[in-house]
């Protein structure tokens, strides 16, 4: 279904969780039975992560965490709206750069906070935050743009169809102002 630039922000600036989730196949766990720990006293990750008896659980079962990280920096969507909060769980012999950490805590505006257990690459998960191709028709003609930098930068895939308005590269203010001129609809394929 094609749509016009403010259904589509309101229908698509949310980050797709499920696949999020699909991409590190992740499996939901109780972060009682993974750490002897109850999250479920806090609603808020920031608070959550700094907790001292959080962090000495992490320490009593050998693991440390990351710093969180905001899907606000880094999804690619064209109107910065909806909001991911994470961190990892790794096991403390091993580094930040292992591309499998044992877990990862997240908070979906201030949602409940669910921990999962990692069971592929984290590079996937951080793909899919910053990966999006689109597709922008204007009258007869159409403009797939792709970005993997989280939406600074967008290219023009079928580059045969450059014009004035819709160049080659274009930064992510270019295609917002291109998407609120008549005539123009986008969809997202991926």
């Amino acid at each position: 279904m094609i749509k016009k630039y403010n259904q589509f922000l309101k229908e698509n600036s949310s980050i797709n969780f499920d696949n999020l989730l699909k991409s590190i196949d992740a499996k939901i766990v109780l972060m009682g039975d993974v750490l002897d720990f109850n999250s479920e006293n806090f609603d808020d990750i920031d608070i959550l992560s700094k907790d001292s008896n959080f962090l000495e659980k992490l320490d009593k079962k050998n693991y440390k965490k990351n710093n969180i990280e905001n899907t606000i920096y880094c999804e690619t969507f064209l109107e910065k709206s909806h909001e991911l909060k994470f961190f990892l769980i790794f096991n403390k012999g091993e580094s930040e750069l292992d591309p499998t950490p044992e877990y990862i805590v997240i908070q979906t505006e201030r949602g409940p906070i669910k921990m999962y257990e990692i069971n592929n690459n984290i590079r996937n998960f951080y793909d899919k935050l910053s990966s999006k191709t689109i597709e922008i028709k204007r009258g007869n003609k159409n403009y797939i743009f792709k970005t993997s930098n989280a939406g600074n930068d967008w290219t023009l895939q079928n580059i045969q169809n450059k014009d004035n308005d819709f160049k080659t590269i274009m930064n992510n203010d270019e295609i917002k102002s291109q998407l609120k001129q008549n005539n123009t609809s986008i969809i997202t394929i991926s």
